[in-house]
């Protein structure tokens, strides 16, 4: 019959197709595959593609149907990191981090500046202070809505110390040269014991003049004042000494001019109150002038020297220039940056005993620069016979020791300013709140730090002062400002430097004081890149909160500025972060109240 090997015959199977008869005469057909094809390849398990760009790993099921599965959240088939599931965003300051429906990890911010629990008021974010004068309001690190004064590019800060007449005391800054004022303030009548008052004037480009008024006559007796810019540089000096009539002000009508220079004193002349005649007054060499010596006209380059009274009595500038030797040796292109106190006409000559003001600003090619910040100087040749002296201040040096963090029992050392003549100087250690005095007495200007009886304990912020003698400790000079010393003997690290950040490139940053009482911090970075403008500086507490975020002016790449601390700022320990493009540097603060 037809039914032979190869034939066609049907095997009853509905999943097989193409039956034939075998040669051993069975009828069998091959299986029909998941997309209907007689022995295709598309069968139960293999892959396949379910058109689904969520999906992936697609293949048949036992039903024939393509199905894969889905793309987690980081992109793997199958994977664990779907929506509602735990992530990190990598922000400290949130907390239980999920994936959204949308794959973006993200956690929720604690209470924001108005209390919402992940609300949109968060520190950098827009506000209202409720104040019409400002603009750009927006929450600090700490949640205070504050915004700047509308129109004030160069705010600067009166700070009053009042006496026990607080009523009787006001002042005013008027344009230089004549009209109304511009900011006032006062009387202080709920201020009748002495007390701090801080008043903000909002000023732009130009210049002023500052008037403290007294409505009895008798000035601020036990009182003064300090003014300065927005980053703490002082522009007049008057503090603790508010000893006037009715006004205290520059004579001649002369004032200040807004934004003030970068020329100053250098840190061995500045606020220095045992000058005598004779002695050189010496300013930071700006390279400007330098460049000038020998080149061109000779009297037109140099250094002009302003000392002033704030109180109005005395006031006369000193132009230094490189043709004029004044009695200084060698010559050479920074000769011009000292001046010889007295030097000058007896009808300008330097008062005694009268606190004044120096201010520096350089000329060069016959145009003169604004002046630089402000330091307070007195001529006292009864107090120069035997000066104070105090811990080497002046950062960038091996010496400083001023706001320094020190290992006890070991090498390290503090020092203290030299003085001529001296053969005996004494540290003096006191501990704030505690009946401790230890005083050491040595032969050098510095003493290490591993004496036995009452030893500086490890962990304490103490006080320093120092004092010289020049009859071998027969009698003493007057003891010299103090400064801040904090005692770490935790075990050196390697590259530990105890008081500086050093970063990759081995400049350094100074910050002191340090512990400091959370008012003002001053920060030094020895050499940045000439073309830096700003510096980034932030400040952190234990738990990576930010706290504060500024930027701080760094002229011609060197940043000496003051830090203004957030007052608000608890005691404790916090993390100073200080970055210039991709350089970093970091130091631990300690806020002692």
């Amino acid at each position: 019959g037809p039914a032979q090997p190869g034939t066609a015959c049907n095997d009853n199977d509905p999943l097989t197709g193409n039956d034939t008869w075998s040669a051993n005469c069975v009828c069998a057909g091959q299986l029909i595959d998941c997309l209907g094809v007689p022995g295709g390849t598309a069968t139960v398990g293999s892959a396949c593609n379910d058109n689904n760009a969520a999906t992936g790993n697609d293949v048949y099921g036992a039903n024939c149907v393509c199905a894969g599965q889905l793309i987690d959240c980081q992109g793997t088939p199958g994977g664990t990191a779907l929506p509602g599931t735990a992530c990190n965003d990598n922000n400290p300051n949130t907390s239980g981090d999920t994936w959204s429906a949308n794959c973006v990890c993200a956690g929720v911010l604690p209470n924001d500046c108005e209390g919402t629990p992940g609300g949109p008021a968060q520190p950098g974010t827009a506000c209202n202070d409720n104040d019409p004068l400002t603009g750009n309001d927006t929450w600090s690190a700490n949640c205070v809505c504050a915004g700047t004064p509308i129109g004030c590019t160069q705010p600067v800060t009166l700070v009053l110390h009042t006496d026990v007449n607080g009523g009787q005391t006001t002042w005013e800054v008027l344009p230089q040269g004549g009209g109304l004022p511009v900011c006032s303030g006062g009387p202080y009548g709920a201020l009748n014991n002495p007390a701090f008052v801080s008043e903000l004037c909002c000023l732009s480009e130009g210049c002023y003049v500052l008037r403290v008024l007294d409505s009895a006559g008798d000035g601020m007796t036990t009182g003064g004042y300090v003014l300065q810019n927005s980053t703490g540089a002082r522009i007049i000096d008057n503090a603790n000494d508010g000893v006037f009539g009715s006004v205290s002000q520059i004579s001649g009508g002369q004032g200040f001019c807004l934004p003030i220079g970068s020329d100053r004193l250098i840190n061995t002349s500045c606020d220095k109150i045992y000058w005598v005649t004779g002695d050189y007054i010496t300013a930071s060499v700006n390279p400007a002038v330098s460049a000038q010596w020998l080149v061109g006209n000779q009297t037109d380059d140099g250094y002009e020297f302003w000392f002033f009274d704030p109180d109005g009595t005395y006031s006369f500038r000193r132009f230094r220039d490189h043709a004029t030797s004044d009695g200084y040796a060698p010559a050479n292109a920074t000769r011009a940056c000292h001046a010889k106190l007295n030097n000058w006409a007896a009808a300008n000559q330097l008062p005694v005993n009268v606190l004044l003001n120096v201010r520096v600003r350089t000329r060069v090619n016959g145009v003169s620069n604004q002046w630089g910040p402000a330091c307070r100087f007195k001529l006292n040749p009864v107090l120069a016979q035997c000066p104070p002296t105090m811990l080497v201040n002046e950062p960038g040096i091996p010496e400083y020791s001023c706001g320094v963090t020190r290992r006890f029992g070991s090498n390290d050392k503090v020092y203290c300013w030299s003085r001529p003549g001296a053969n005996r100087y004494q540290f003096e250690f006191t501990l704030s709140g505690e009946v401790f005095l230890k005083t050491v007495t040595a032969t050098t200007s510095y003493i290490n730090l591993n004496w036995v009886a009452n030893p500086l304990l490890d962990g304490n912020t103490y006080t320093v002062r120092a004092r010289i003698s020049k009859n071998a400790g027969v009698s003493w000079c007057t003891w010299g400002d103090p400064c801040l010393l904090t005692i770490d003997n935790t075990p050196l690290q390697g590259g530990d430097q105890r008081d500086l950040s050093v970063d990759a490139a081995g400049e350094e940053l100074h910050m002191w004081p340090n512990p400091n009482n959370g008012d003002q911090l001053f920060l030094a970075l020895d050499v940045i890149e000439p073309s830096t403008d700003l510096v980034t500086v932030d400040v952190f507490d234990i738990y990576g909160k930010r706290v504060i975020a500024k930027m701080l002016p760094a002229p011609d790449g060197h940043l000496n500025t003051v830090l203004d601390l957030d007052a608000e700022l608890a005691g404790g320990v916090y993390i100073l972060h200080l970055a210039v493009g991709d350089r970093n540097w970091t130091e631990r603060l300690v806020i002692q109240r």
